[in-house]
């Protein structure tokens, strides 16, 4: 018998093989392996799970590596590599991207993943879920330039979620057509409560789009504008001012804002200096030894018990000359406890009763709501506690020149400095 027959035989059974034509033949059969018959009386194992299974438990992809997964093959289509600092960005409430310097295909990769993970998702969140529900609440795009196409892209992701309240694009270039894209959205949006577009190059002719987000937005209470090229525009913004009842914080630092648009601006924001910024001004004035301003209008103006003594300090230097209504406290006659629940009783004037009336009636109908009376109430309490930040800042004002000192709290000159003995 050969070896390659002997082979084959030993793999096909251990039992002796039947030859069929002798031993010289060639030819020749194997049995089959017979099957064990079932004995019952035999203990048998019933486990239909096999031990395979056991070994290697099935695991499930978390939510974050499904999107990142996803991102890959946005990339991939795109013909770009993935960014490692946006892979670290999902799952996170606060996506940052900020001084990237992201293509325009980089850019279209990660937000288009964040679109498709909240168009899928539908926005279907309860308030009963966990702090990390998949929302998302800040977006920071700052250093990535933003084309038409790229901030249609960022419109789509605030489209379909609403629950972003901070936008930061800062350094995204965004004059021109872009501004006015966002400008358009914002103006039906309610959603955006800061918005950040300093640095962004922006020029008197994009005061139009700005107007637009200023004037028709109802959601944003911080604005910030600076670092930009904004000039006479100040006059536009001032308008838009006066029928905005929303916004707290305007930031217009660093821009080109002269006198045309710094007046337009004074008109739009009706008045903000109160008595105790007053005497915070003179304050910083009378510090500012190399200022050359020697006249100060505040006419209208009511000024607080601080400013004429500031003023005296200020006119001991150099002359100096300001014109003010009256300077508080305004002798009124004596105080007398009112129970402001119970007003019944006590005289009031026609015309403080119209300037109550104007106050409340926000809608101009002649007459107060209780949804008027709330918002009124609101809008006092939020007075109240401006006042008390400007008394703060009055009272620190006040603490600087009580010290008299021209260096900083790290180091102030000695009263009596002690010089080293001169050797003979």
């Amino acid at each position: 018998m050969s070896r390659a027959l002997s082979r084959n035989l030993t793999r096909a059974s251990l039992k002796i093989p039947s030859f069929v034509g002798g031993r010289s033949s060639k030819t020749f059969f194997v049995d089959p392996p017979t099957k064990p018959q079932f004995d019952p009386d035999d203990d048998y194992d019933f486990d239909f799970e096999s031990d395979e299974e056991e070994s290697s438990p099935i695991s499930y992809d978390s939510v974050e590596d499904v999107h990142r997964r996803a991102y890959k093959t946005f990339c991939k289509q795109l013909g770009v590599m993935p960014c490692s600092k946006v892979l670290r960005q999902f799952g996170k409430t606060s996506v940052n991207l900020a001084d990237l310097n992201l293509s325009n295909k980089e850019l279209k990769a990660a937000l288009m993943t964040f679109i498709n993970i909240f168009r899928d998702d539908d926005g279907d969140y309860s308030d009963e879920d966990s702090e990390n529900d998949g929302e998302i609440y800040e977006i920071n795009l700052s250093g990535n330039k933003l084309t038409t196409k790229e901030m249609e892209y960022v419109i789509d992701l605030l489209t379909v979620n609403k629950r972003v309240s901070n936008l930061v694009l800062s350094g995204c270039h965004l004059a021109g057509e872009s501004l006015e894209k966002l400008a358009d959205f914002l103006r039906k949006s309610n959603t955006i409560q800061k918005l950040d577009l300093s640095n962004n190059d922006l020029t008197d002719k994009d005061a139009e789009a700005l107007c637009k987000i200023i004037q028709d937005n109802e959601s944003i209470f911080e604005l910030i504008l600076a670092h930009n090229n904004l000039g006479e525009g100040g006059v536009a913004i001032g308008n838009a001012l006066e029928k905005n009842d929303t916004l707290r914080s305007l930031d217009l630092s660093w821009n080109h804002i002269r006198v045309i648009g710094a007046v337009g601006l004074a008109k739009g924001v009706q008045n903000p200096i109160t008595a105790p910024m007053t005497s915070i001004f003179l304050s910083r004035l009378l510090r500012a030894k190399h200022s050359g301003l020697q006249e100060l209008d505040l006419a209208g103006i009511v000024v607080d018990k601080e400013f004429e003594s500031v003023l005296e300090k200020i006119r001991e230097k150099r002359l100096f000359t300001v014109r003010y209504d009256t300077s508080l406290p305004v002798n009124k006659g004596a105080a007398v406890e009112v129970d402001p629940k119970n007003m019944e009783g006590y005289p009031i004037s026609q015309e403080a009763m119209d300037s109550v009336m104007s106050y409340l009636d926000t809608n101009k109908d002649g007459s107060v709501d209780l949804l008027e009376f709330i918002d009124g109430e609101r809008k006092l309490k939020r007075k109240l506690i401006q006042e008390r930040e400007e008394q703060k800042l009055r009272q620190s004002a006040e603490e600087e020149l009580r010290g008299g000192h021209e260096y900083s709290q790290a180091y102030r000159r000695p009263a009596n400095p002690k010089l080293p003995p001169i050797r003979k």
